[in-house]
Protein backbone atom coordinates (compact mmCIF):
# COMPACT_ATOMS: atom_id res chain seq x y z
CA UNK A 1 0.00 0.00 0.00
CA UNK A 2 1.51 3.40 -1.06
CA UNK A 3 1.25 6.74 0.66
CA UNK A 4 -2.09 7.51 -1.55
CA UNK A 5 -3.88 4.65 -0.23
CA UNK A 6 -2.96 6.17 3.43
CA UNK A 7 -4.68 9.29 2.51
CA UNK A 8 -7.42 8.03 1.19
CA UNK A 9 -7.58 6.37 4.28
CA UNK A 10 -7.50 9.20 6.12
CA UNK A 11 -10.58 9.84 4.60
CA UNK A 12 -12.36 6.98 5.57
CA UNK A 13 -11.34 7.38 9.34
CA UNK A 14 -14.39 10.26 9.70
CA UNK A 15 -16.86 8.04 7.17
CA UNK A 16 -15.91 5.32 9.81
CA UNK A 17 -16.41 6.93 13.14
CA UNK A 18 -19.97 6.04 13.58
CA UNK A 19 -19.26 2.30 12.71
CA UNK A 20 -17.68 1.30 16.16
CA UNK A 21 -21.17 1.91 17.92
CA UNK A 22 -23.46 -0.14 15.31
CA UNK A 23 -24.81 -3.60 16.33
CA UNK A 24 -23.13 -5.72 14.04
CA UNK A 25 -25.22 -8.89 14.35
CA UNK A 26 -24.07 -12.18 14.30
CA UNK A 27 -20.89 -12.31 12.09
CA UNK A 28 -19.35 -15.16 10.55
CA UNK A 29 -15.75 -13.70 9.21
CA UNK A 30 -13.20 -15.86 8.82
CA UNK A 31 -10.71 -14.05 10.63
CA UNK A 32 -7.76 -15.03 8.19
CA UNK A 33 -9.61 -13.11 5.83
CA UNK A 34 -11.60 -10.05 7.44
CA UNK A 35 -14.40 -7.85 5.81
CA UNK A 36 -11.68 -6.28 4.49
CA UNK A 37 -11.90 -2.80 4.02
CA UNK A 38 -12.29 -0.94 7.52
CA UNK A 39 -9.66 -2.64 9.33
CA UNK A 40 -7.59 -2.93 6.24
CA UNK A 41 -7.85 0.94 5.83
CA UNK A 42 -7.25 2.19 9.65
CA UNK A 43 -4.28 0.13 10.45
CA UNK A 44 -1.72 1.68 8.07
CA UNK A 45 -3.36 5.04 8.55
CA UNK A 46 -2.57 4.25 12.51
CA UNK A 47 1.03 3.19 12.25
CA UNK A 48 1.91 6.13 9.89
CA UNK A 49 0.37 8.83 12.89
CA UNK A 50 2.11 7.24 15.63
CA UNK A 51 5.43 6.68 13.05
CA UNK A 52 5.23 10.63 12.67
CA UNK A 53 4.50 11.65 16.50
CA UNK A 54 7.29 8.72 17.70
CA UNK A 55 10.38 10.19 15.13
CA UNK A 56 9.10 13.70 15.33
CA UNK A 57 7.95 15.90 18.36
CA UNK A 58 8.61 12.69 20.90
CA UNK A 59 12.40 12.29 19.61
CA UNK A 60 13.07 15.71 18.68
CA UNK A 61 11.88 17.12 22.00
CA UNK A 62 13.55 14.64 23.80
CA UNK A 63 16.95 14.62 22.43
CA UNK A 64 17.57 17.85 23.00
CA UNK A 65 17.21 17.19 26.92
CA UNK A 66 19.47 14.45 26.73
CA UNK A 67 21.73 16.50 24.65
CA UNK A 68 21.82 14.60 21.34
CA UNK A 69 20.97 17.82 20.14
CA UNK A 70 21.02 21.39 20.59
CA UNK A 71 18.33 24.47 19.84
CA UNK A 72 20.54 27.50 17.98
CA UNK A 73 17.95 29.40 17.18
CA UNK A 74 14.14 30.31 17.12
CA UNK A 75 11.81 27.73 19.23
CA UNK A 76 14.09 25.09 19.56
CA UNK A 77 16.87 27.57 21.43
CA UNK A 78 14.18 28.32 24.16
CA UNK A 79 13.21 24.54 24.16
CA UNK A 80 16.93 23.82 24.82
CA UNK A 81 16.98 26.16 27.09
CA UNK A 82 14.21 24.54 29.01
CA UNK A 83 12.14 26.67 28.76
CA UNK A 84 9.51 23.96 27.48
CA UNK A 85 5.60 25.61 28.23
CA UNK A 86 2.46 23.90 27.66
CA UNK A 87 1.98 25.57 24.19
CA UNK A 88 4.91 23.69 23.22
CA UNK A 89 3.07 19.93 23.76
CA UNK A 90 -0.04 20.74 22.30
CA UNK A 91 0.24 18.87 18.75
CA UNK A 92 1.88 15.90 20.17
CA UNK A 93 -0.92 15.57 22.80
CA UNK A 94 -3.51 16.23 19.69
CA UNK A 95 -2.01 13.91 18.00
CA UNK A 96 -2.21 11.21 20.77
CA UNK A 97 -5.69 11.39 22.18
CA UNK A 98 -7.57 13.22 18.78
CA UNK A 99 -5.52 10.73 16.53
CA UNK A 100 -4.04 7.38 17.96
CA UNK A 101 -6.07 6.45 20.52
CA UNK A 102 -8.91 7.44 18.83
CA UNK A 103 -8.45 5.69 15.50
CA UNK A 104 -7.51 2.67 17.86
CA UNK A 105 -10.44 2.14 19.35
CA UNK A 106 -12.00 2.35 16.76
CA UNK A 107 -10.08 -0.08 14.95
CA UNK A 108 -10.63 -2.95 17.74
CA UNK A 109 -13.70 -2.33 17.89
CA UNK A 110 -14.16 -3.37 13.90
CA UNK A 111 -12.17 -6.07 14.55
CA UNK A 112 -13.76 -7.71 17.75
CA UNK A 113 -17.04 -7.42 16.01
CA UNK A 114 -15.48 -8.93 12.62
CA UNK A 115 -13.80 -11.48 14.15
CA UNK A 116 -10.41 -10.42 13.11
CA UNK A 117 -8.78 -11.10 16.22
CA UNK A 118 -4.96 -10.18 14.72
CA UNK A 119 -6.11 -6.85 13.83
CA UNK A 120 -7.49 -6.18 17.12
CA UNK A 121 -4.11 -7.69 18.53
CA UNK A 122 -2.01 -5.30 16.66
CA UNK A 123 -4.04 -2.51 17.83
CA UNK A 124 -3.52 -3.23 21.66
CA UNK A 125 -0.02 -3.67 20.80
CA UNK A 126 0.32 -0.20 19.35
CA UNK A 127 -2.24 0.95 22.02
CA UNK A 128 0.04 -0.25 25.19
CA UNK A 129 3.34 1.06 23.13
CA UNK A 130 1.32 4.93 22.60
CA UNK A 131 -0.31 4.97 26.47
CA UNK A 132 2.80 3.56 27.67
CA UNK A 133 4.87 6.56 25.92
CA UNK A 134 2.34 8.84 27.62
CA UNK A 135 2.72 8.12 30.49
CA UNK A 136 6.57 8.20 30.29
CA UNK A 137 6.46 12.14 28.73
CA UNK A 138 3.67 12.95 31.33
CA UNK A 139 3.05 10.71 34.77
CA UNK A 140 -0.96 10.45 34.97
CA UNK A 141 -3.21 10.54 32.12
CA UNK A 142 -6.03 9.92 30.50
CA UNK A 143 -6.56 6.08 29.34
CA UNK A 144 -9.56 4.34 30.66
CA UNK A 145 -11.88 6.77 29.32
CA UNK A 146 -9.59 8.40 26.58
CA UNK A 147 -10.70 8.09 22.74
CA UNK A 148 -14.33 8.20 23.12
CA UNK A 149 -14.73 11.16 21.01
CA UNK A 150 -17.98 14.22 21.83
CA UNK A 151 -19.28 11.17 24.14
CA UNK A 152 -16.44 12.21 27.07
CA UNK A 153 -14.71 15.63 26.44
CA UNK A 154 -13.22 15.89 29.94
CA UNK A 155 -11.35 11.91 30.58
CA UNK A 156 -10.57 11.32 33.87
CA UNK A 157 -6.91 10.14 34.41
CA UNK A 158 -5.35 7.39 34.93
CA UNK A 159 -2.37 6.70 37.93
CA UNK A 160 1.01 5.70 36.03
CA UNK A 161 0.44 2.74 38.16
CA UNK A 162 -2.69 2.21 36.32
CA UNK A 163 -1.13 2.70 33.18
CA UNK A 164 1.40 0.14 33.83
CA UNK A 165 -0.50 -2.34 34.45
CA UNK A 166 -2.82 -1.38 31.69
CA UNK A 167 0.07 -1.90 29.26
CA UNK A 168 0.58 -5.69 30.25
CA UNK A 169 -3.03 -6.57 30.18
CA UNK A 170 -3.20 -5.26 26.41
CA UNK A 171 0.20 -7.35 25.33
CA UNK A 172 -0.94 -10.58 27.41
CA UNK A 173 -4.43 -9.81 25.54
CA UNK A 174 -3.14 -9.31 22.20
CA UNK A 175 -0.52 -12.33 22.41
CA UNK A 176 -2.87 -14.47 23.91
CA UNK A 177 -5.32 -13.76 20.46
CA UNK A 178 -2.53 -14.22 18.28
CA UNK A 179 -1.15 -17.38 19.39
CA UNK A 180 -4.97 -18.99 18.60
CA UNK A 181 -3.67 -18.56 15.31
CA UNK A 182 -0.09 -18.14 14.16
CA UNK A 183 -0.22 -19.13 10.42
CA UNK A 184 -2.60 -15.78 10.17
CA UNK A 185 -1.84 -13.69 6.31
CA UNK A 186 -1.03 -10.03 6.38
CA UNK A 187 -0.86 -7.79 3.50
CA UNK A 188 1.08 -4.57 2.39
CA UNK A 189 -1.38 -2.61 5.21
CA UNK A 190 1.35 -3.65 8.02
CA UNK A 191 4.18 -1.41 7.69
CA UNK A 192 5.80 -2.80 10.45
CA UNK A 193 5.49 -6.55 9.27
CA UNK A 194 4.54 -6.47 5.28
CA UNK A 195 6.92 -8.41 3.66
CA UNK A 196 6.07 -11.50 6.18
CA UNK A 197 4.01 -14.02 5.63
CA UNK A 198 3.11 -17.12 8.11
CA UNK A 199 5.43 -15.35 10.56
CA UNK A 200 3.36 -12.84 11.29
CA UNK A 201 1.95 -13.77 14.17
CA UNK A 202 4.95 -14.84 16.24
CA UNK A 203 6.66 -11.52 15.41
CA UNK A 204 4.31 -9.14 16.44
CA UNK A 205 4.35 -12.12 19.73
CA UNK A 206 7.22 -10.99 19.64
CA UNK A 207 7.08 -7.24 19.78
CA UNK A 208 4.53 -7.36 22.47
CA UNK A 209 7.41 -8.85 25.00
CA UNK A 210 9.78 -6.50 24.02
CA UNK A 211 7.92 -3.81 24.96
CA UNK A 212 7.01 -5.91 28.33
CA UNK A 213 10.85 -5.66 28.78
CA UNK A 214 10.98 -2.18 28.55
CA UNK A 215 8.10 -0.91 30.77
CA UNK A 216 8.85 -4.16 33.74
CA UNK A 217 12.91 -2.41 33.42
CA UNK A 218 10.89 1.11 34.19
CA UNK A 219 9.26 -0.74 36.97
CA UNK A 220 12.11 -1.88 38.72
CA UNK A 221 10.73 -5.33 38.10
CA UNK A 222 14.07 -6.77 36.88
CA UNK A 223 12.93 -10.31 36.71
CA UNK A 224 10.15 -9.92 34.39
CA UNK A 225 11.96 -7.68 32.32
CA UNK A 226 15.08 -10.41 31.65
CA UNK A 227 11.87 -12.77 30.98
CA UNK A 228 9.77 -10.84 28.81
CA UNK A 229 13.32 -9.87 26.87
CA UNK A 230 14.92 -13.67 26.42
CA UNK A 231 11.50 -14.40 24.43
CA UNK A 232 11.36 -11.20 22.13
CA UNK A 233 13.21 -10.47 19.24
CA UNK A 234 16.18 -13.07 17.70
CA UNK A 235 17.70 -10.57 15.85
CA UNK A 236 17.49 -6.86 13.86
CA UNK A 237 15.74 -8.37 11.32
CA UNK A 238 12.56 -8.83 13.50
CA UNK A 239 12.86 -5.61 15.74
CA UNK A 240 9.64 -3.19 15.21
CA UNK A 241 11.12 -0.56 13.28
CA UNK A 242 8.35 1.56 10.76
CA UNK A 243 10.07 1.53 7.36
CA UNK A 244 8.41 3.01 4.97
CA UNK A 245 8.54 6.61 4.12
CA UNK A 246 9.83 7.48 1.09
CA UNK A 247 11.53 10.15 -1.12
CA UNK A 248 8.46 11.93 -1.83
CA UNK A 249 8.80 15.96 -0.04
CA UNK A 250 5.49 15.53 1.84
CA UNK A 251 6.08 11.34 2.66
CA UNK A 252 9.67 11.88 4.02
CA UNK A 253 10.98 10.98 7.43
CA UNK A 254 9.44 13.58 10.24
CA UNK A 255 13.22 14.41 11.42
CA UNK A 256 14.39 15.29 7.55
CA UNK A 257 11.55 17.62 7.04
CA UNK A 258 11.92 19.46 10.21
CA UNK A 259 15.46 20.07 9.46
CA UNK A 260 14.50 21.14 6.25
CA UNK A 261 11.78 23.49 6.90
CA UNK A 262 13.64 25.00 10.26
CA UNK A 263 17.24 23.91 10.54
CA UNK A 264 17.32 25.23 14.12
CA UNK A 265 19.17 22.38 15.96
CA UNK A 266 22.62 21.15 15.65
CA UNK A 267 24.29 18.19 16.97
CA UNK A 268 24.57 18.33 21.13
CA UNK A 269 28.45 18.60 21.76
CA UNK A 270 28.34 16.02 25.24
CA UNK A 271 27.01 13.52 22.07
CA UNK A 272 29.90 14.15 19.44
CA UNK A 273 32.79 14.50 21.52
CA UNK A 274 31.68 10.66 23.29
CA UNK A 275 31.80 9.40 19.56
CA UNK A 276 34.81 11.40 19.04
CA UNK A 277 36.79 10.10 22.16
CA UNK A 278 35.61 6.47 21.53
CA UNK A 279 36.22 6.53 17.77
CA UNK A 280 32.86 5.28 17.02
CA UNK A 281 32.30 4.20 13.16
CA UNK A 282 28.47 5.84 13.73
CA UNK A 283 29.92 8.68 14.08
CA UNK A 284 29.64 9.98 10.33
CA UNK A 285 26.18 8.40 10.25
CA UNK A 286 24.50 9.80 12.87
CA UNK A 287 26.55 13.26 12.42
CA UNK A 288 26.94 15.41 9.60
CA UNK A 289 30.33 17.06 8.99
CA UNK A 290 30.34 20.99 9.41
CA UNK A 291 30.17 22.51 6.47
CA UNK A 292 34.03 21.31 4.31
CA UNK A 293 35.98 21.02 7.37
CA UNK A 294 35.61 17.54 7.67
CA UNK A 295 35.29 18.01 11.36
CA UNK A 296 32.29 16.99 13.36
CA UNK A 297 31.14 19.66 15.72
CA UNK A 298 29.08 19.67 18.61
CA UNK A 299 27.33 22.42 20.27
CA UNK A 300 27.48 22.87 23.99
CA UNK A 301 23.84 22.51 25.46
CA UNK A 302 22.44 25.90 25.39
CA UNK A 303 24.50 27.65 23.15
CA UNK A 304 23.87 29.05 20.33
CA UNK A 305 26.78 28.59 17.94
CA UNK A 306 27.84 26.75 14.82
CA UNK A 307 28.11 22.97 14.45
CA UNK A 308 27.26 20.36 12.66
CA UNK A 309 23.46 19.07 11.89
CA UNK A 310 22.52 15.55 12.18
CA UNK A 311 23.64 13.22 10.54
CA UNK A 312 21.97 10.82 6.85
CA UNK A 313 21.13 7.70 9.10
CA UNK A 314 18.13 9.69 10.38
CA UNK A 315 18.38 12.96 8.05
CA UNK A 316 16.93 11.87 4.95
CA UNK A 317 14.22 11.17 3.27
CA UNK A 318 14.03 7.41 3.64
CA UNK A 319 14.85 6.64 7.03
CA UNK A 320 13.41 4.23 9.82
CA UNK A 321 11.94 5.17 13.28
CA UNK A 322 12.65 2.09 15.41
CA UNK A 323 9.78 1.71 17.74
CA UNK A 324 11.92 -0.82 20.15
CA UNK A 325 14.79 -2.56 18.25
CA UNK A 326 17.05 -5.65 18.98
CA UNK A 327 19.46 -3.90 20.36
CA UNK A 328 17.30 -2.02 23.26
CA UNK A 329 15.98 -5.80 23.94
CA UNK A 330 19.84 -7.00 24.63
CA UNK A 331 20.35 -4.09 26.58
CA UNK A 332 17.97 -4.63 28.92
CA UNK A 333 19.11 -8.15 29.33
CA UNK A 334 22.67 -6.58 29.98
CA UNK A 335 21.51 -4.33 32.41
CA UNK A 336 19.19 -6.39 34.16
CA UNK A 337 22.44 -9.48 34.78
CA UNK A 338 24.47 -6.24 35.42
CA UNK A 339 22.55 -5.92 38.62
CA UNK A 340 22.03 -9.18 39.35
CA UNK A 341 25.69 -10.13 38.81
CA UNK A 342 25.11 -12.15 36.12
CA UNK A 343 26.92 -12.55 32.74
CA UNK A 344 26.45 -9.06 31.33
CA UNK A 345 28.79 -8.93 29.00
CA UNK A 346 27.01 -11.69 26.08
CA UNK A 347 23.79 -9.62 25.51
CA UNK A 348 25.92 -6.43 25.96
CA UNK A 349 27.98 -7.51 23.23
CA UNK A 350 25.00 -8.07 21.03
CA UNK A 351 23.26 -4.98 21.72
CA UNK A 352 26.41 -3.24 20.51
CA UNK A 353 27.32 -5.50 17.41
CA UNK A 354 23.78 -4.69 16.22
CA UNK A 355 23.71 -1.29 16.47
CA UNK A 356 26.71 -0.83 14.63
CA UNK A 357 25.77 -2.97 12.18
CA UNK A 358 22.81 -1.22 11.63
CA UNK A 359 23.89 1.96 11.35
CA UNK A 360 26.99 0.97 9.20
CA UNK A 361 26.43 -1.79 7.30
CA UNK A 362 29.35 -3.48 8.12
CA UNK A 363 30.97 -5.60 10.67
CA UNK A 364 33.12 -3.94 13.32
CA UNK A 365 34.12 -6.86 15.99
CA UNK A 366 37.49 -5.29 16.96
CA UNK A 367 35.23 -1.87 17.85
CA UNK A 368 32.56 -3.67 19.38
CA UNK A 369 34.76 -6.13 21.14
CA UNK A 370 36.61 -2.86 22.97
CA UNK A 371 33.56 -1.11 24.18
CA UNK A 372 32.30 -4.30 25.46
CA UNK A 373 35.60 -4.42 27.73
CA UNK A 374 34.99 -1.04 28.76
CA UNK A 375 31.59 -1.62 30.60
CA UNK A 376 32.28 -2.37 34.18
CA UNK A 377 29.28 -0.79 36.12
CA UNK A 378 26.18 0.96 34.99
CA UNK A 379 27.19 4.06 34.24
CA UNK A 380 29.29 2.55 31.08
CA UNK A 381 26.91 0.10 30.14
CA UNK A 382 23.71 3.22 29.64
CA UNK A 383 26.52 4.90 27.97
CA UNK A 384 26.71 2.53 25.32
CA UNK A 385 22.77 2.15 24.95
CA UNK A 386 22.58 6.30 24.88
CA UNK A 387 24.81 6.04 22.21
CA UNK A 388 22.83 2.95 20.07
CA UNK A 389 19.60 4.44 20.52
CA UNK A 390 20.10 7.84 19.38
CA UNK A 391 17.30 9.72 18.43
CA UNK A 392 15.30 7.43 20.19
CA UNK A 393 12.51 8.37 23.37
CA UNK A 394 13.89 5.79 25.34
CA UNK A 395 17.46 7.50 26.20
CA UNK A 396 15.27 10.36 27.72
CA UNK A 397 13.62 7.75 30.21
CA UNK A 398 17.07 5.99 30.75
CA UNK A 399 18.36 9.46 32.11
CA UNK A 400 15.92 9.87 34.52
CA UNK A 401 15.63 6.43 36.00
CA UNK A 402 19.39 6.04 36.56
CA UNK A 403 20.70 9.21 36.01
CA UNK A 404 23.53 8.37 33.37
CA UNK A 405 24.42 10.10 31.28
CA UNK A 406 25.81 12.23 34.07
CA UNK A 407 24.68 15.86 31.92
CA UNK A 408 25.41 18.95 32.88
CA UNK A 409 22.72 21.53 32.66
CA UNK A 410 22.38 23.74 29.46
CA UNK A 411 24.08 27.16 29.82
CA UNK A 412 20.70 30.07 30.09
CA UNK A 413 18.93 27.14 31.69
CA UNK A 414 15.07 28.69 32.59
CA UNK A 415 15.01 29.02 36.09
CA UNK A 416 11.02 29.23 36.31
CA UNK A 417 10.20 26.46 33.87
CA UNK A 418 12.60 24.21 35.40
CA UNK A 419 14.59 25.70 38.01
CA UNK A 420 17.52 25.54 36.19
CA UNK A 421 17.69 21.66 35.88
CA UNK A 422 17.10 19.27 32.82
CA UNK A 423 13.60 18.69 32.50
CA UNK A 424 12.28 15.47 34.27
CA UNK A 425 8.86 15.52 32.45
CA UNK A 426 6.87 17.11 29.96
CA UNK A 427 4.44 19.98 30.73
CA UNK A 428 0.66 18.83 30.37
CA UNK A 429 -0.49 21.11 27.65
CA UNK A 430 -2.27 24.43 27.57
CA UNK A 431 -5.73 22.74 26.24
CA UNK A 432 -6.03 20.05 28.83
CA UNK A 433 -5.64 22.77 31.81
CA UNK A 434 -8.48 25.23 30.03
CA UNK A 435 -10.71 22.11 28.96
CA UNK A 436 -10.52 19.47 31.38
CA UNK A 437 -9.18 21.58 33.98
CA UNK A 438 -10.78 19.36 37.43
CA UNK A 439 -8.85 16.38 35.90
CA UNK A 440 -5.75 18.01 35.17
CA UNK A 441 -5.84 19.76 38.68
CA UNK A 442 -6.75 16.56 40.53
CA UNK A 443 -3.71 14.59 38.72
CA UNK A 444 -0.87 17.04 37.98
CA UNK A 445 2.36 16.36 40.48
CA UNK A 446 3.77 19.47 42.06
CA UNK A 447 7.06 17.64 41.36
CA UNK A 448 8.90 15.41 38.86
CA UNK A 449 7.38 11.80 38.87
CA UNK A 450 10.88 10.02 38.12
CA UNK A 451 13.58 9.68 40.90
CA UNK A 452 17.07 8.40 39.84
CA UNK A 453 17.50 4.10 40.40
CA UNK A 454 14.54 2.35 39.27
CA UNK A 455 10.83 3.52 39.84
CA UNK A 456 8.46 6.14 40.56
CA UNK A 457 7.34 8.15 43.03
Amino acid sequence: MKFRNIIQSLVLLVSLAWVSSCDFGDLNVDPANPDAVPVQALLPTIEVRQAYLYGGDMARYNAMFTQHFNGVSRQSLVIGRYNFTSSDVNSAWNQMYRGAFRDLKVLIDLADAQGATHYSAVGKILQANMIGLASDMWGNVPFTEAGLGTENLAPAYDSRDEIYSSVHSLLQDARAALAVRTDLPVGSEDYFYASVNTDYAPLWIKAAFALDARYYLHRGDLVNALEAAKVSFASEAEELTFASFSESPTESHPLFQFIDQRGDTRMGEFFVELMKANSDPRLPFFVAEFGDTGEYIGVPAGDDSEGSEAGPFYNNRSATVPFISYSEVKFIEAEVLLRQGGDYQTPLREAIRSSVEVVTGVENDDFVDAQVASVTDLEGLILQKYVALFYQPETFNDLRRTGFPALSPAQGASQEQSGGDIPNRWPYPINEQLFNKENFDANNPSGPPLVPELGWE
